[in-house]
This record gives C-alpha cells, structure tokens and sequence, in this order.
C-alpha cells in the first residue's frame, strides 16, 4: 500500500505540474491573441479595405478559369468576341485591386506599428525604474523594434490566410461541380499539407521563443556592456565582458537552426505535395477528356483551378508565420504588463600604504572625434596631493582623466605613475553615472578586481560612500540580485564611490562622481574619501566651487590646454574663473 500510494502520489505531481505547465503556456497565448485582435481593430479602417481588395484580387482570380474555359470553348463556336473582353476586365480588376491591397497593407501596419511602440514607450517610461531594473534597455529596445513589427504585419497575415482558406474552398467546390475526382484530390492535399503546417508550427513555437529570448539577451547584454564601456575599460575587463555578450551565441545558434530546419522541411514535404497533387490532377482530368466526361475547354478550366487553388491552399499550410506572431505579442504584451510606477568572502593581501605615489603627464596631445581634445599637457601631481580640474563643458576634463587612468593613449607625450608607464591597477574611476555589473551587489562592488577583498574593506569603502545603510536596507544586503536594487542617481553615486575605494589604487579619478549628491552628503562623502585616500593622489573632475576649493592645486583646462595651474584662492582672483561656476547649472538631483 505505500509503495502504490506513492507511486499514486507521483503520478498526480506530474499531472498537476503538467496542467501547470498548460496553463502558463496558453495564459502567454492567450495574452499574445488579445493583444493581436488590440492591433486588428486599432486600424480597422485599413483592414477593412485591405479585405475588400484581397477579396476582389481573389475573386477575378477565381473567377479567370472558368472564363479561360469559356474562351477556348467559344473558340470552337465562333463566339469568342464576347468572352475575350471578359478576360481583360478581370486582368484589370486584379491588377487595381492588387495595388489597393498593397497600399492599405502598408498603411495598416505603419499606423498599427505606431500605436504599439507608443503604447510601449509609454508603459517604460511611467514604470518605475522597468528598463533598468526587471527589462535591460536591449531587451526593450529589441522588443521595441523586432516584435512590434512582426505583430503590427500579423494584421495583414491572418486577412490573407483567411481569405485563402475561403479562395481554397470555392476551387474545391467549383472541382467538384466539374468533376468530382478532381476535388478529392484536392481536399486530400490541402489536408496534408494542413498537417504539416500544424506539425511543424507546434515544433518551431518553443524553438522560436528561445530564439528570441536568446537574442534579447545578446542585445541586452551588448547595450549594458556599452553603456558601462569606461568601467570596462578601466577595470581592463574587455575579455570577460566579450565573452559575457557572447554567451548567449551558442543558444541563439541552435534554437535558429532547430527552427529554420523545422521550416525547411515542412516547405519541402509541402512543396513535393502539391506538385504531386497538380500533376495528379492532369492525369485524372486527361482521363476524363478521353473517356468524353470533360471538354477541352473543361480540361483547361480544370488545370487553371489548380493553377490557383493549390497556392491558395498551400499558403494555408505556411500558416508557421503564428509561432512567430504569437511569440512576438507575447513579448510585447509582457513588457506592457510592467508595473507602473551576507557573507564574507575570502581575504586579499595587505593594501599598499606606501606615500610615494605621483603622477606625471609630459607634453601630451590627444586628438578625439578628428579634433583636438588635448595639447601639450605637462602636469605633476605631488604624492598625497588633492587636484581639483575644472573647465568649460568640452574643455577636456573627462579625456584629461581618461588620460591620466591609461584608458586613452596619447599621440603624442608620455604619462607615468611613480617613474614608470601607466599601468593597471594603479588608478581607479568613479564615474558620474556608474554602470553596475555583475548578477550581485557584491559582484558589481569588486568587479574588475584580481583578488577578493574582505568584508571588512567593503565595509569600510560603503561607510566612507554613506552607503552603508543603503546597503543594510536591501533585503540580502550584498548578495542582493542587482535586478532588484532600485537606486536613485545619488545613491548610485555612492555605489560608484565606495567600488573605487575597494579597489584602493595608488591614484583616484572622480570625474563628477557627487554631482547628484546633496550638499551635506557631499561634504561628507568628499572628506571621507580624502581622508581615506590620504597619502594617494586624488583627482576630482568637477565643476563645483566647494569641491574645487578643498583641493590642493587646482588644474583649469580651457579648450584643450592648461590655462592655469594653482590653489583655488588664487585662481578666484580671475574673473574668468569665477564665471566657470557662476555659470555652472545648479543641482537637479538630491539624494
């Protein structure tokens, strides 16, 4: 009894995890048909005269063999004057009522593909931090452009499918009124090649969701990648990164070629079907003429309307176009379901503490986007020391930092840290708006890293950031899944901060890395780091005044060259450099 009951027990899991496994697959479903029937009747008026000239454009082909068969058979008679003109009126109605059916297909899907990616944007622009946080931007932006497209076209697909089946079902009645073999053979193919549609979509829906979720993927991954492009590079992590991007390749690889096979071989058993079957058709129908069943006339009739019903019931059988439409609404339609609005790891050794650092730069020119950004730079920071840059937007402060981290090699000159080139390790960024990477807080925190730091040192660099308590407030603290930390500019700012202080190099760069900070929490953040920092080289790229007047030296950089070089206090004395930050826009943010 216990062992039946078991087994009793197991069977009745895997029935429930199978209706589970139903239910959330035609939930998707049916979210994907609702919002396909959304985007039919948002451009009704286009659909409903792309109907009227679909039907036209199949009703003169429908019509164009019998009157075939009633020319040649005029022929004999001597009546052919009067059929003839019937030929050329339907070739002209097709051809007009082709071009109709072209036109409002065009417009019909450009007012529907409007609509959907209006719908979208505005859905990720009124959730709260969805781009960011529950969809990456190249997720968006792949559903945005590829999916919308594929669902705004399926208006058109399911018209011209339907019609198809009501152009298919008169040829198999005009074959039977003409001779019933004929249909037979007919019905016979169209429901093989139904099968085979029906096989081959039921196989590629699954493979073509993957698809399409492993190119999301690769698109999502290529966007952060880009967008956190000066971390990489600063971290010296172009490999990892490639490979990460990359990862999803081989997925993307075998879902497309599991589909395009899927697709090839029900077009090929498709194809050899109705070949079969047309040439099915002019043996039975040849038989008929010779056994007197069928006039010549009747003969041609026959061969016309298989001429254009096997395309008509074979484009039935492409109906493989649905995984397509399906998987693509399903998409769209999850992004427009968005709401609205630990442990330590490991030791690392000691930290260098020595007070040697210092920096040079001599005779450095850079040249960025065919100009020059900077000309003959020859700069000293003294160990220990607190440098302040400022400028104009454009003055090159940013390629200055770039510069001085190794990111950016100059044409010319030569930039060395302690007596030797510039290498990594010895300098790291905090960026105005810095990219998190990595599937942890802790993950992003280290990220670029050789060695794994101890708790301890992370501590320490978030209480220097003021974002210890950020921290703590996170429902796993440092192990937290970055797709659920929601942060403001400023907080992230801090984030940004504290990950330079972890990785204590012998130089600092902050280019604008507490501009969204508020005043007191920038106060503090600032005498933290230099007070974390002392005995290394600190560079604060900004265009604030208090930042600027807490530095040891300040640089001011003026269209490319160095335009001076000294304390704050003394740089004050020139009214140009007070209007560098009587021109500064105040702050936007306030964290």
């Amino acid at each position: 009894m216990p062992r039946n009951g078991s087994a009793s027990a197991a069977l009745s899991r895997r029935r429930s995890a199978r209706l589970l496994r139903w239910i959330a697959v035609h939930g998707e479903r049916d979210d994907a048909v609702s919002l396909t029937w959304s985007v039919l009747a948002h451009a009704w008026r286009w659909n409903v005269l792309t109907v009227v000239g679909t039907l036209t454009s199949v009703a003169s082909s429908l019509l164009f063999p019998s009157v075939l068969g009633a020319a040649l058979d005029a022929e004999f008679t001597d009546h052919s004057a009067r059929v003839l003109p019937w030929l050329v009126v339907l070739v002209l109605i097709r051809s007009f009522a082709t071009a109709l059916t072209s036109f409002c297909r065009a417009r019909s899907a450009a007012q529907s593909i409007v609509w959907l990616r209006t719908k979208l944007i505005s859905r990720v622009l009124t959730s709260q931090n969805a781009v960011d946080q529950k969809h990456p931007a190249g997720d968006v932006m792949s559903r945005l452009l590829g999916s919308t497209e594929v669902v705004a076209h399926s208006g058109y697909e399911f018209i011209s499918y339907a019609i198809a089946a009501l152009g298919g079902a008169y040829v198999i009645v005009a074959l039977w009124l003409l001779y019933y073999p004929l249909a037979l053979i007919l019905c016979g193919t169209a429901a093989l090649a139904l099968l085979l549609s029906h096989r081959g979509s039921t196989k590629s829906y699954p493979e073509f969701g993957i698809y399409q979720r492993a190119q999301s993927a690769l698109s999502a991954a290529l966007t952060d990648a880009t967008a956190g492009i000066s971390t990489i590079w600063v971290s010296r992590t172009q490999r990892v990164e490639t490979a990460r991007v990359l990862s999803s390749l081989p997925t993307l690889a075998t879902a497309g070629q599991a589909t395009w096979q899927v697709a090839g071989r029900v077009n090929l058993q498709r194809t050899l079907l109705t070949g079969l079957g047309e040439v099915a058709v002019l043996i039975v129908a040849g038989v008929g003429v010779v056994q007197g069943r069928l006039q010549p006339g009747q003969l041609v009739e026959a061969v016309a309307f298989m001429a254009v019903g096997v395309p008509y019931l074979s484009q039935l059988g492409g109906i493989g176009f649905i995984p397509e439409t399906l998987s693509s609404a399903n998409r769209v339609s999850d992004l427009l379901k968005m709401n609205e609005a630990s442990d330590t790891i490991g030791t690392v050794e000691p930290q260098p503490t020595s007070t040697t650092h210092e920096l040079r730069l001599r005779n450095v020119w850079v040249t960025r986007d065919s100009r020059s950004a900077l000309e003959a730079i020859d700069l000293s920071f003294p160990a220990g020391s607190s440098v302040a840059v400022v400028g104009r937007p454009g003055s090159g402060k940013t390629t200055l930092g770039l510069v001085l981290g190794g990111v950016l090699s100059p044409e010319r000159g030569i930039v060395t840290c302690r007596g030797r080139a510039v290498r990594p390790g010895d300098v790291a960024f905090a960026f105005e708006r810095p990219r998190l990477v990595g599937e942890t807080l802790w993950d992003a925190l280290t990220y670029g890293r050789e060695t794994v730091p101890s708790r301890e040192i992370i501590n320490s660099a978030l209480e220097n950031a003021r974002a210890a308590s950020l921290v703590r407030g996170l429902p796993l603290g440092l192990r937290t899944p970055l797709a659920d930390v929601q942060l403001s500019a400023g907080e992230l700012q801090r984030l940004g901060v504290a990950r330079m202080l972890i990785h204590n190099c012998p130089v600092a760069v902050l280019d604008d890395a507490v501009s969204s900070l508020d005043a007191v929490t920038e106060s503090q953040v600032v005498a933290s780091v230099e007070s974390a920092l002392e005995g290394r080289v600190r560079v604060w790229i900004t265009y604030r005044e208090p930042l600027a007047a807490q530095a040891d030296l300040t640089v001011w950089l003026e269209n490319g060259r160095v335009r001076a070089v000294g304390p704050h206090a003394e740089l004050w004395n020139h009214s140009a450099y007070r209007e560098l930050f009587s021109s500064s826009l105040p702050r936007t943010s306030r964290t």
